[in-house]
Parts: structure tokens; sequence; C-alpha cells
């Protein structure tokens, strides 16, 4: 059985003898990925090389650089679901890093290890290394800025006109059916009424902190900082918003939603 086939989903799988890239985003690049594997790759052959090439006996030595790279690298090595907390845990009880976003791991780009690495390849200056990751770190703000923007702007303008124009027509269906007097059952309306409330209370609500957490974040100077708190703050409160959105969408009829639904993308021809 190929053990590789777990990092199937990865977008860098590593299968045996290669590195495989998918899902590039449109505008995102292999270059970056490939600069730095191949010159992590050429160091460990230089490092390599030159304890082959300056020993007596070529077989030993290479017999004993096998093991010696394997006890010293072998934590690195795991078989088992690497998507699961088990291994996080797991990495940690070996030592390993563990960066679970771009703005945690960018910073450590420029550690000193990192700097001597490419400086030493003359794949970049450190002045040039350190411009990139401050590059790198302003467009993490300025996208997940203009992100967060374009989600307040379809829910102020499409989505919340959109559920209260239903909740008025779910509101003018019980008022009438009450209105015949002959004891109907209303229950179906007044359920989905209370829902469709409820959670448009909660789509509002959500809207404002979102706009607010942003007008707060927004000017922080420092390009760290606010790139840190773009995560920690402007990230939760998208996906705070987006929660009721998912509710509203499934019970609001199709006729009133302003936009393709997931079942509209996912099976629709």
């Amino acid at each position: 059985k190929d053990t590789t086939d777990r990092n199937r989903t990865s977008p860098i799988a590593f299968t045996g003898n290669k590195f495989e890239f998918r899902m590039t985003g449109s505008g995102s690049s292999i270059a970056g990925i490939n600069f730095i594997i191949n010159t992590i790759v050429a160091e460990a052959l230089e490092q390599f090389a030159d304890e082959l090439e300056a020993a007596d006996d070529f077989t030993t030595a290479l017999n004993d650089l096998i093991r010696n790279s394997f006890k010293r690298h072998k934590r690195i090595l795991f078989n088992g679901n690497n998507y699961s907390q088990a291994w996080v845990e797991e990495a940690a009880s070996r030592g390993l890093p563990n960066y679970p976003s771009a703005i945690d791991a960018l910073p450590h780009f420029i550690d000193s290890k990192n700097l001597e690495l490419f400086t030493k390849h003359k794949i970049f200056t450190g002045q040039e290394l350190k411009s990139r990751v401050e590059t790198l770190i302003e467009g993490y703000s300025k996208i997940i800025h203009v992100e967060a923007l374009t989600m307040l702007d379809m829910a102020r303008q499409e989505i919340l006109p959109a559920v209260i124009h239903f909740g008025d027509h779910v509101s003018k269906a019980l008022l009438n059916k009450r209105a015949c007097a002959l004891n109907l059952d209303v229950s179906a309306e007044e359920t989905l009424l209370k829902k469709l409330s409820q959670d448009t209370a909660c789509l509002s609500k959500a809207i404002e902190s979102l706009d607010q957490t942003l007008q707060i974040i927004s000017v922080i100077k420092e390009p760290l900082s606010q790139a840190q708190a773009y995560r920690k703050k402007i990230v939760p409160a998208m996906e705070a918003l987006r929660a009721p959105v998912d509710r509203l969408e499934v019970i609001v009829a199709k006729d009133f939603w302003p936009m393709p639904t997931y079942g509209d993308l996912l099976f629709s021809v």
C-alpha cells in the first residue's frame, strides 16, 4: 500500500520521490516554494558531498552518513493522519514547529539560519529577503481587508435586504392565513418566521461587529502587528458573519436569494 497517499489533499504533496503542486490560486505562483525547496536540497547535497569527498573509505562514510542523517531527521516522518489533532500533539512532542497560518510562518522566513542559507547560495541578499517578507506581510493584510470589505458589501446590500424581503413575504402569508378565520394551522409559518427573525438579527449584529473591528484594525501602523490583528480578529469576525448567512441560505426561498447557492454551484450544469 502506498502510504504517501495520505498527502493527496495537500497543496504540496510529497509522493514518494517527488513533490507535486496542486490547486495553486490564480494569484499565486509555485516559484516561491520551488526556490525554497531547491535551495534546501542544494544545501543538503553540498553537506553530503563535503563529508563523502573528504572520507578515506567512501562506502563506510556513506553508510554512516545515511544512518546518522536518518537518526537526526526521523522525527519529521509520519505516516498517520496528518490532519488529525493527534498529529498536532505528536508533532509538538517531537519538537517540530507548527505555524497554523501564513502570518505565523512569514516572520520566520528571516530567522538567522534562513538568512544564512539564502545568502550563502546567493539566492537573496539579507535586505532582499527582508523586503520580500515585508511585501508578503503587507499583501496578507491587504487581501483580507479587501475580502472583508467585499463581504460587508454583499451582506449589507444583497443578503440582508433579501432576507428582510422574504421575512416580510412570510409575515404576510401568516397574517393572511390567520385572517381567514378558519383556524388554519400556521405553525410552519410561525416557525420559519421565528428562525428568519433570529438569524436576521444575528446577521445584522455580525455585520456591525465586522465593520467596527475592521475600522479599528485598519489604523494599526506596524505591518506585522496589523497582519496579526487581521488574522486573529478579522478572520474570526468574517467566520461569525458567515454562520448566519449559511443558516439563512437553506431557509430563504430560492426566488428571494440574491446569488447562486452552494447547491447551484455544485450541482447545476
